[in-house]
């Protein structure tokens, strides 16, 4: 092997950028000594005429595989915490600013749940991930072309095809689960931002964004906000979550409730939630909506069918008022479900409401007329339901919708007597009371936990007889001055006190009992 002089009065590696001055061949062959990159003497284009350092080269290469990785991962991130419907796409990007507002960041309002962690951690992480790919691809460019640098000319070729191909899917997969998946993010964001009991006030020694002035939500278009209110309803992760969004619905968009609720009862899987949206959805009072809630009246499920047979009842004619009517006028305007939380219907109820401006809302009692072999079915479930539940809801719904050309008998036939203040039945009429007749056995003390004080009660009473030549419903209100039934058929489903006002004689003890309570079965 024999050394020739140098042959390159200034050139520099293409790929490393050593000085190849003074080198020499070998076997005939020019080859960097320092990467092994070969390069022809005759031929300019493979070195350079100027030397590059090393941040030249390192910005010639493409981007690597850890910002591809870290892309990939905030893609998961924001897709994790968003959830979208295939058939009510709503692309928007009214979240973004809302978890990126620097003040909100800065006090970290709007970082509740741990979704809302994450979902801004990985949009940070995203955004600063898309920044440095192009920012990288753009020195890259310049750089090769400054420097005469080709990848192809360079010994190690390295054109990134496939982390350029990860970064752009992962970004591509970002940006879909932020414009579509905000509905399902606002939605957890605004049931954790509510008041709830004390024990959950305090989360992590500090209080919720609710106790905060900031506000829970973006402003949201007339057409974003049902989207959010399904997300509410129908894709929270828990009933409990579930049932918060059908408290905000009713409460604050009553008008928009009946479309979800449709929604909703089909795909929910808590029966407790789904059993509250049927009767929701019967306080409406749609004709529309019968043959739905006709369907759940063979559900497996007791309680749907129970919950079935009251909303069809209301639709059609609401055997009791909402509200009942029955409390003094300050509580009146009390008209909420029982499940927890509480929802409050005023706001459903003032939608169709028959009460005068200024008046506590209330619900039409109006009667609708429906298919007369809906009644038969309810009476059927009336009759031969396998669980008292659906018995009772059926016997509801046909309260006010008895048969055709019934009779109905009402007799008075024997009273009670007090002898010195001991109550008896004249033996007499008690051996006319039929044997299938109950006795309600109720003692005054079950009154204690209602009104106070004990005090002896004196009562004189009617016995009343019912007779129906066909099954039917009968609701009896028997009003008692002083006192309250001991004989009932069928048994009475409970008692209620009235608390009537009487004059306060500060000379003599309390007023006698007997003064104070109208029980009402």
């Amino acid at each position: 092997m024999s050394a020739i002089p140098p042959i390159l009065p200034r050139g520099y590696c293409a790929g490393c950028g050593y000085d190849l001055r003074g080198l020499i061949a070998r076997d005939a062959i020019y080859r960097c000594p320092e990467c092994g990159r070969e390069f022809d003497p005759a031929n300019p284009k493979s070195f350079h005429q100027h030397p590059h350092g090393r941040l030249a080269r390192w910005l010639a290469t493409p981007i690597g595989w850890p910002a591809a990785i870290v892309a990939f991962l905030a893609a998961a991130g924001i897709l994790l915490v968003s959830r979208w419907k295939l058939n009510s796409f709503q692309p928007s990007f009214v979240d973004f600013v809302f978890y990126l507002r620097p003040a909100a960041l800065r006090h970290r309002w709007n970082l509740t749940t741990s979704r809302d962690w994450l979902y801004t951690f990985s949009l940070l992480v995203a955004i600063v991930a898309a920044a440095w790919w192009v920012l990288r691809s753009v020195l890259c460019e310049l750089v090769r072309r400054r420097f005469n640098i080709r990848p192809e000319e360079q010994a190690r070729p390295a054109h990134g095809g496939r982390r350029h191909l990860v970064l752009a899917i992962s970004l591509l997969f970002a940006l879909a689960g932020v414009s579509l998946g905000w509905p399902y993010r606002l939605a957890q964001h605004w049931i954790a931002c509510q008041p709830m009991p004390r024990h959950w006030s305090y989360r992590f020694g500090r209080p919720l964004p609710s106790m905060l002035s900031s506000p829970p939500l973006p402003d949201l278009s007339a057409r974003q906000m049902p989207s959010l209110l399904r997300a509410a309803v129908m894709q929270m992760p828990s009933a409990q979550q579930r049932m918060m969004g059908l408290k905000l619905l009713i409460e604050d968009h009553a008008e928009s409730a009946l479309p979800i609720l449709l929604e909703a009862v089909a795909v929910e899987r808590d029966s407790q939630v789904r059993v509250l949206e049927l009767r929701l959805m019967g306080l409406h009072r749609n004709v529309d909506t019968v043959s739905l809630l006709r369907g759940f009246l063979k559900h497996p499920d007791a309680e749907m069918r129970a919950a079935a047979a009251d909303a069809i009842g209301i639709v059609h004619a609401p055997a009791f008022g909402v509200p009942l009517g029955v409390l003094p006028d300050y509580f009146a305007n009390f008209a909420v479900t029982v499940s927890f939380p509480h929802i409050d219907l005023e706001p459903l109820l003032a939608l169709r409401s028959a009460s005068r401006p200024y008046e506590v809302a209330s619900l039409r009692m109006d009667r609708i007329d429906l298919d007369p072999s809906l009644r038969v079915e309810l009476q059927n479930v009336m009759l031969a339901g396998p669980t008292l539940a659906e018995r009772e809801a059926a016997a509801r719904a046909l309260l006010t919708w008895p048969p055709n050309n019934y009779k109905l008998r009402v007799a008075e036939w024997g009273v009670w007597i007090s002898q010195r203040g001991q109550l008896k039945l004249v033996q007499s009429v008690l051996d006319e009371i039929p044997p299938f007749v109950h006795c309600t056995g109720n003692p005054l003390s079950d009154f204690q936990d209602r009104v106070i004080p004990q005090k002896p009660m004196e009562v004189t009473k009617p016995i009343i007889h019912v007779t129906v030549d066909r099954p039917m419903v009968v609701d009896m209100d028997v009003r008692i001055n002083t006192g309250r039934p001991w004989f009932a058929y069928p048994r009475p489903d409970d008692f209620a006190v009235f608390v009537k006002d009487v004059p306060y004689d500060w000379q003599h003890s309390d007023p006698p009992l007997s003064d104070v309570l109208t029980p009402l079965e």
